[in-house]
């Protein structure tokens, strides 16, 4: 069985008025977590505008051959037939994508605004071993004093999560 984290406020321990909160091999590490994290986002929107670029540009011929009021609202998508010529009209496939994207959102917004804020029941002190923000709190566990919703601003905090 693992040992439990105790924090130095739980153990009575006051911090250090000196000593930062965030030590700066802490704030380097962040700075350099934010930093990859940055690149990863830059480089995918990177790798997707090239491939977007590439696509238009290598599509312009072909648009060019066929017409782009045929190409956009075409409704037959049939490379391959050799009777009439092909056709290559893609108001299917972009009908297709705004009703994938408009019953994503009819299911989408109502699901996570009903989930955006679900109230918990209250818990007494005595239940939560006396502790007023809960009994892992008093015993100094490290995500016990955190509280959420629209009522931590209300009640008063305590010593021990200061």
């Amino acid at each position: 069985m693992a040992a439990a984290y105790i924090s130095p406020a739980a153990e009575g321990a006051k911090p250090s008025a000196a000593q930062p909160r965030h030590s700066g091999m802490r704030k380097t590490l962040e700075n350099l977590i934010h930093l990859i994290f940055l690149l990863c986002g830059v480089v995918a929107v990177a790798f997707v505008l090239l491939i977007s670029i590439y696509l238009i540009l290598s599509g312009i011929p072909a648009i060019r051959e066929i017409g782009l009021g045929k190409f956009l609202f075409g409704k037959v998508w049939d490379p391959t037939n050799t009777t009439t010529g092909a056709q290559y009209g893609i108001l299917a496939f972009i009908l297709t994508s705004i009703y994938g994207t408009a019953g994503a959102i009819l299911i989408g917004v109502p699901v996570g605004l009903l989930t955006a804020r679900v109230p918990r029941p209250r818990r007494s002190a005595k239940a939560c071993g006396g502790h007023p923000h809960g009994g892992a709190a008093a015993r100094g566990h490290p995500l016990g004093g955190l509280r959420s919703g629209r009522h931590d601003r209300a009640r008063p905090r305590h010593p021990a999560d200061l």
